[in-house]
């Protein structure tokens, strides 16, 4: 794999280096093995990277630091599931 350094810390780093592993998988550039052991550390860092992003989100619900938006397409979801649960 080619000496290239960058920090995998957000969902599109992942698809940039998974991108970058595809290419040189199939210029043969880059062992099967290798390739299949960068894939599954990939999906393991999208997990730790949705898991951080659900506890964020669920902290600031929990601070009332969530500001509503009409916009937001969670924001109003989240108002018509407090609606039906208060009937």
């Amino acid at each position: 794999m080619k000496q290239n350094t960058f920090k995998v810390t957000t969902a599109n780093d992942l698809r940039r280096l998974l991108a970058e592993v595809i290419n040189e998988l199939k210029n043969g550039e880059m062992e099967v093995r290798v390739a299949a052991t960068i894939g599954n550390l990939c999906n393991t860092q999208l997990k730790i990277i949705q898991a951080v992003d659900f506890e964020s989100r669920i902290t600031k619900l929990e601070n009332g630091e969530y500001i509503e938006n009409e916009s937001n397409p969670i924001s109003s979801d989240i108002k018509s599931r407090i609606s039906e649960l208060r009937n």
